[in-house]
Order: C-alpha cells, then structure tokens, then sequence
C-alpha cells in the first residue's frame, strides 16, 4: 500500500497480520528496506502483533530522492 505525504511523494508501507491486533512499527536504517525484518515478520504475527513497515524515502519502493537530506524524512 502506499500513502502520500506530499504531492507527488509516496511512501510505501507494508502490512502483516490482522489490523485488530496490537500494531508493531518496524523502521529500517539507511540504506535497507522493508526485507531487513523478514526473520522476524512471522514471529511478531504469529504472536498476535499487526506488523507495519513503512520504507523511507529513498528506499524500496518509496518515491526516490535525487540527494538524501535528513530533512527528508520529516
């Protein structure tokens, strides 16, 4: 799914498990993607937990950034 922060900026967010669980927000580092947490999406389910993991700017398949700034992520 992907939502838009600004016009034109999209940021893409993954989704696992069932929405009326506790949700559970996974942010990867620099240079990652959602992929880094795949060990741990079934777990985090499996225990009763709505795993979401947005990818930043930049990253995955979120609107690219010619130059990455700090400023970017807010």
């Amino acid at each position: 799914m992907f939502i838009e922060i600004q016009s034109g900026i999209n940021i893409n967010v993954k989704t696992y498990g069932d929405k009326n669980n506790p949700a559970i927000l996974l942010l990867h580092g620099i240079g990652a993607d959602y992929e880094m947490f795949r060990p741990q999406i079934e777990s985090y389910k499996a225990n009763g937990f709505f795993v979401i993991i947005p990818e930043m700017r930049g990253h995955g398949e979120s609107s690219k950034v010619k130059h990455l700034k700090l400023a970017d992520f807010t």
